[in-house]
């Protein structure tokens, strides 16, 4: 048999998940007017410039090329910093010449 408790629980939820939507779809309109993911492109390649700086520096320390990249792309000059000052990698330096 189904417990009163447990009806009660479902109806409640299913009452907030349908407030919950009709919450964000009066958000979705403030939202367009509002929206910070209308950038440059020249945004997105300055982010792109850092994770191929970052995996070009961790490949001359004898580091994940592939991590590093991802974070200079995340992360931007905080990624580039932090391999900057980091110690090489076990193993033979890869260093630039």
């Amino acid at each position: 048999m189904i417990d009163a408790r447990l009806v009660t629980s479902l109806v409640i939820l299913l009452e907030l998940s349908y407030a919950g939507l009709q919450y964000f779809s009066a958000q979705s309109t403030f939202n367009e007017r509002h929206s910070t993911m209308n950038l440059p492109p020249q945004f997105y390649l300055i982010f792109l410039v850092f994770g191929c700086a970052a995996a070009s520096m961790a490949i001359g320390k004898n580091r994940n090329r592939y991590l590093w990249f991802v974070l200079g792309l995340l992360t931007g000059p905080i990624a580039l910093a932090i391999i900057l000052v980091m110690k090489p990698g076990p193993g033979k330096d890869q260093g630039y010449e």
